[in-house]
């Protein structure tokens, strides 16, 4: 059988683990968070505009299981490495205010859809995914928030080494 996910559980995971990526970032400069090398040449920048993307997507698929229609992924025919290219060069000429404002409106966003849904869409695997829905939530927010936050701040450390 598989896992069921309580979506009073799941809402508070993804605050906590979006409130530790926050206060992470809160203290970091203007400069800090566009030097690049914290996984490959991406800056924080960079991961925060991929979190960002990435949540964009989550949202769209909750509001499809919520609106009862269809939701065609638009990276469906491309590996993980050609999906995150796509989005790095759609987000990297942006400013980091303008990424960290829409990373903090694509989280108010998706918490609402997820609110929006009932226990049992959260845990259903919509027609067209091969997963329950949970595992699209999490992997666009609590997982996702988690291996980025460890990416900084283990670059971070690095930085202070030095």
């Amino acid at each position: 059988m598989a896992e069921h996910f309580a979506k009073a559980v799941l809402l508070q995971q993804m605050h906590d683990d979006y409130t530790q990526l926050e206060l992470l970032l809160e203290p970091l400069t203007p400069e800090q968070v566009t030097i690049p090398g914290v996984n490959g040449s991406w800056s924080i920048k960079d991961n925060l505009a991929h979190l960002t993307a990435w949540m964009d997507y989550a949202i769209q698929t909750v509001q499809a299981v919520h609106d009862h229609t269809s939701f065609t992924d638009p990276y469906a025919n491309q590996e993980d490495d050609e999906s995150n290219e796509t989005l790095y060069q759609a987000w990297k000429d942006r400013p980091y205010t303008e990424i960290r404002q829409q990373f903090q409106t694509n989280f108010q966003s998706f918490v609402r859809g997820v609110e929006s849904l009932s226990e049992e869409q959260i845990n259903a695997v919509p027609p067209w995914a091969s997963r329950p829905l949970a595992l699209t939530i999490i992997g666009n927010s609590t997982e996702h928030f988690q291996e980025h936050r460890e990416l900084i701040e283990k670059w971070l450390a690095q930085q202070t080494a030095k």
